[in-house]
């Protein structure tokens, strides 16, 4: 995957995305005829839930081609192994899709192209026997705390006790930064491991992570502003991304260090992007991006800031967990890389 230029593996991105509604098709009716157990059942999915799933292992699958990673493909796979076996599933059915993805898609690429996907399909297939280590337990401090105090009133979806507990922290001397690096992002990081371990419901997640945002914007007016700014930023996240929570906890942060900062929230066109960077005259465009589906629209946009500004301001700076799984890509597109963590900024 290395020897392929970038903007060769987008083509074989692109041209994978063509093929997934006559794939999820073909696929579903082949699994359906010679293991019709799979879908018979009052827990079984439905062919057509299946080909959905299906659908979106393609979407991961070019994600991670066009990011130039196996490793992210990797961690799809072992992501989608513990959801599966969460849920009372076999992490075999996985396996044994990839496996009838190999077979369908092998007929219909270039054969440097089939190399490439049948490398990667059959590194999720390893890897989805490979679940992983769980993260070790922090030790116990006043913010780790704070955060399960927090993990635990946000679930309730109680705003004003949540609110409540980040004024008290601040309060104690906690700044902005500990509070949304120790607290609010840790209780981002364990809500996915909950919904991923099904003990929490999509609803409860999206919840919380609603709570979470009314806190954030409850202590914006505690951001002290430094006149005159370290320079003008602008946040987004690319069109097609609905992960919000990132790039706010981001465009704080940067508030709280001394720049004038834009956030644009997520989801957001391409000539919007354009249009803030020059009403803001900005020194520094961040760019959000969470899924690896992303990784199109993340080039097209840092292409069209290039063509529309020049090649040296703004300054392009890239987080989000599709930098963390595809390390690769940040130096390919010129930009710099904060890649999934706060505490990189």
């Amino acid at each position: 995957m290395e020897a392929m230029p970038i903007l060769d593996r987008l083509e074989l991105g692109h041209r994978l995305r063509n093929l997934r509604g006559e794939m999820t098709q073909a696929v579903s009716e082949e699994l359906c005829t010679r293991r019709p157990e799979r879908f018979s059942g009052p827990r079984k999915p439905t062919r057509q839930a299946w080909a959905e799933e299906a659908g979106e292992h393609l979407d991961f699958l070019a994600g991670a081609l066009e990011g130039g990673s196996l490793a992210a493909f990797e961690e799809y796979a072992r992501w989608r192994s513990r959801v599966l076996i969460s849920r009372a599933h076999s992490a075999g059915d996985l396996v044994e899709d990839f496996e009838e993805m190999e077979a369908w898609l092998g007929t219909r690429l270039e054969p440097a192209e089939q190399d490439l996907v049948v490398q990667a399909l059959r590194a999720g297939a390893q890897a989805a026997g490979d679940l992983g280590v769980s993260p070790a337990r922090p030790a116990p401090t006043r913010l780790r705390e704070i955060q399960e105090r927090f993990l635990s009133t946000i679930l309730k979806g109680d705003r004003r006790e949540a609110t409540g507990l980040a004024l008290e922290a601040l309060q104690e001397g906690h700044s902005i930064p500990d509070l949304y690096i120790e607290v609010f992002q840790e209780a981002q990081y364990e809500l996915g491991r909950l919904w991923e371990s099904n003990r929490i419901t999509v609803a409860e997640e999206h919840m919380a992570t609603a709570v979470t945002q009314s806190v954030l914007a409850r202590l914006y007016p505690y951001i002290e502003s430094v006149r005159p700014p370290l320079g003008n930023l602008v946040v987004t996240g690319v069109e097609g991304e609905m992960h919000q929570i990132g790039g706010h906890m981001v465009s704080d942060l940067f508030e709280a260090r001394g720049w004038d900062v834009r956030f644009l929230g997520t989801n957001v066109p391409r000539d919007g992007v354009l249009q803030a960077l020059a009403e803001h005259d900005a020194d520094l465009l961040g760019i959000s991006a969470t899924m690896l589906f992303s990784v199109p629209n993340v080039v097209e946009l840092v292409h069209a800031v290039r063509q529309r500004f020049g090649p040296t301001r703004p300054r392009i700076l890239v987080g989000g967990a599709t930098f963390r799984l595809a390390p690769r890509l940040a130096g390919e597109l010129g930009v710099e890389s904060c890649v999934g963590d706060l505490r990189q900024l």
